[in-house]
């Protein structure tokens, strides 16, 4: 039993299918998956994948979570933090088992109200169990292996080494890379591969003063922003079958002045570019780096570009958990400038289309990144085969949805629209879509609400985010 798209089950030449088989419960280990199919004269053939069976959710986390308050008391027993947390719609984080917290779920203690996965290194006497591992992202054990600084570095084999004890475990084996150049060698060694490099006054593996990007001017303070999503596609291709995942570039205040930049964290136009040049991509999973309580109170500008982002991930994260990346396109003006990053995801339902604005500007004077006003232009998207039947196309945010003149081309759709930094557009041969984003819209909008707490906007919630590091 299951369904098929194209429906009479044709995939056409360089195009893409989607096949949803049902069973019964699968165990949570490695297996081997078969696909048989025939060519064109009517040969059966075979596809094979190895991969591991696990439970796909798309866990927004957050870096550097932990830390002990005044009273000496770890964060996640203070309510207040966990509330802010869940604004920002984590549900899991880059910690440990934390006491008083993950050793009373069930109980309907803090965790029940506020629960927030483990991604480190969780006990697998306690969480090693179908009923047990929905609590924990993933084992995160050797952090970069691929630079020396982090623990001294790890060769390929010695991950393997490491993970191969894991292999009879339902958790999930997570690894962090962040140098392309030797992503070949790490490929294939975790289940859950993710990116690790920003684009703004952070430290990376690639030299900024060597980018030719702006008509010969060169900064140290930056590089493009599009890169992360270069990235992260070669890592998804290199990675498949198995789902890819990102760190991507929140506030942190511990970096440093670089190139004259003060500012040491991206502004929320620079946060927000980065992280959908990664979502654009295919990532099924997004860890802000970071989310201290020192950071959110530094860069408390970035707060409610944060929330918007986890708003519209939850609106449409059924299409990066039950969809693939399907085209990708870099446009350039007429006199060869470039102008729009051009990408598509394919789902059951319809498309996610994105349009990502490559005519930014390196000011001078902030030393940040700068977009333009909302410009005129026309995208042009391919969609397969059994989504050419596309009855509604609209623009889709974390305010709602908004109607948008498009025409049907031969191959897909084109969409006529005015744009700055970023745009998401569902193409869907299904009527009733757009009515059930806008109601998953609300229902968030109400989760935010219901949670009485908005440190980005409420002056004295700030304040008491403050006081619980205040000694």
């Amino acid at each position: 039993p299951g369904q098929i798209w194209p429906k009479d089950g044709v995939v056409p030449p360089k195009d893409k299918g989607i096949v949803v088989v049902r069973t019964e419960p699968l165990p949570l280990t490695y297996t081997a998956l078969q696909v048989r199919y025939e060519d064109e004269g009517g040969e059966e053939n075979h596809l094979w994948t190895h991969l591991r069976i696990k439970s796909e959710v798309f866990d927004i986390s957050g870096g550097w979570c932990g830390g002990t308050a005044a009273d000496g008391k770890h964060l996640f027993l203070h309510e207040p933090y966990l509330k802010q947390l869940k604004r920002l719609y984590v549900n899991a984080a880059h910690v440990g088992e934390i006491d008083g917290f993950h050793d009373n779920i069930g109980t309907g203690g803090l965790y029940d109200q506020y629960p927030i996965k483990q991604f480190g290194n969780p006990s697998r006497e306690k969480y090693d169990s179908v009923e047990m591992v929905r609590h924990v992202h993933g084992y995160e054990l050797l952090g970069e292996p691929q630079l020396p600084f982090a623990d001294g570095g790890h060769l390929p084999q010695e991950v393997f080494r490491t993970f191969h004890k894991l292999f009879d475990s339902h958790i999930p084996t997570t690894i962090t890379l962040s140098d392309e150049g030797t992503f070949p060698y790490y490929a294939g060694l975790s289940d859950f591969p993710h990116y690790d490099a920003y684009r703004v006054c952070a430290p990376a593996a690639d030299v900024w003063t060597r980018y030719d990007r702006w008509g010969g001017e060169r900064i140290g303070w930056a590089a493009p922003l599009e890169g992360i999503g270069e990235m992260c596609r070669v890592l998804r291709e290199m990675s498949r079958p198995k789902p890819a995942a990102i760190w991507s570039q929140g506030p942190h205040e511990g970096w440093y002045e670089m190139d004259g930049r003060t500012r040491t964290s991206p502004t929320p136009d620079e946060l927000r570019v980065q992280a959908y040049h990664a979502l654009s991509s295919r990532i099924t999973s997004l860890y802000w780096f970071n989310l201290s309580l020192k950071s959110q109170l530094m860069y408390r500008d970035t707060l409610n570009e944060i929330t918007r982002i986890g708003r519209e991930i939850r609106m449409l994260e059924e299409f990066y958990l039950r969809g693939d990346a399907y085209r990708y396109e870099q446009v350039r003006t007429t006199d060869g400038e470039l102008d729009w990053d051009l990408a598509s995801l394919v789902a059951p339902d319809g498309a996610l289309l994105f349009a990502l604005d490559l005519a930014y500007t390196p000011d001078p004077e902030t030393k940040t990144f700068v977009f333009g006003p909302p410009r005129d232009a026309t995208f042009v998207f391919e969609l397969p085969s059994y989504l050419s039947g596309a009855i509604d196309v609209f623009r889709i945010d974390a305010d709602g949805t908004a109607d948008v003149r498009f025409e049907r081309t031969e191959g897909g759709v084109a969409i006529a629209d005015s744009l700055s930094k970023a745009g998401i557009y569902v193409a869907t041969p299904d009527s009733g879509l757009r009515a059930r984003l806008e109601a998953r819209r609300k229902e968030l909008v109400a989760y935010e609400e219901a949670l009485g707490f908005d440190p980005a906007n409420n002056d004295a919630d700030f304040e008491t985010l403050a006081n619980l590091i205040r000694r």
